[in-house]
């Protein structure tokens, strides 16, 4: 139901059972604009993100994830393109949380962390740019495919973030434009960041580390 109507979108499934591909197909088979990719190898949210982003046709403008479980708003397509100059690499909104029901949790993610897309410092001890909040020009995937190998915590969505801030402009959008659904299910969900300051020193020492080993 997206106002902006000229997308494709692909599905890549990461070895489901056969009633859950079969209930995927059903759901999509109406509408030509989805392709499904079914998988006999489950190889984990990480790699099954590289998957899907490897299945990008080369005449496609932008990239946009969608985690399964969330639901956009109409509109969300639109403002983050509209948002989209040509010097941003990359263009995030807010996002509502909710729960399994679709009640109201909060209207904003940013309740105990500070959002941060303009400092690379920060940005790498930390994501705050989530994936599926985010819009991104295709040409990125020249330098975000292949993933790295993946290292304790660090998630696709950390890794396109710090490519998009090296290689252009980021863009956020102060508004929630989908609803981030919490469950017991989550593999990755809202985490609080709220620190005491001695744990603030010491993970700005680490974080000076960290960054003089990436330049």
């Amino acid at each position: 139901n997206q106002s902006h109507t000229n997308w494709y979108c692909i599905v890549s499934d990461d070895a489901s059972n056969a009633s859950s591909l079969a209930m995927i197909v059903k759901t999509c088979q109406s509408d030509d604009r989805f392709q499904i990719f079914p998988h006999r190898d489950n190889l984990g949210f990480y790699l099954n993100f590289e998957r899907a982003l490897s299945y990008t046709p080369i005449d496609a403008d932008y990239v946009a994830l969608c985690d399964q479980d969330d639901f956009w708003y109409p509109c969300k397509l639109r403002r983050l393109l509209d948002a989209s100059g040509s010097d941003v690499s990359l263009t995030y909104s807010d996002m509502k949380l909710v729960d399994e029901s679709g009640a109201t949790i909060s209207d904003s993610y940013w309740t105990t962390r500070r959002n941060n897309y303009d400092n690379l410092h920060t940005l790498m001890a930390a994501n705050t740019i989530t994936g599926a909040a985010s819009l991104f020009h295709r040409e990125l995937l020249d330098v975000v495919l292949p993933f790295p190998p993946r290292i304790a915590d660090a998630y696709h969505d950390h890794w396109i973030a710090l490519t998009a801030f090296l290689t252009g402009r980021i863009q956020y959008i102060p508004e929630a434009l989908y609803d981030y659904r919490q469950h017991a299910r989550n593999i990755i969900g809202h985490t609080s960041f709220t620190r005491r300051k001695a744990g603030r020193v010491r993970r700005s020492k680490t974080n000076k580390r960290t960054t003089a080993r990436f330049w």
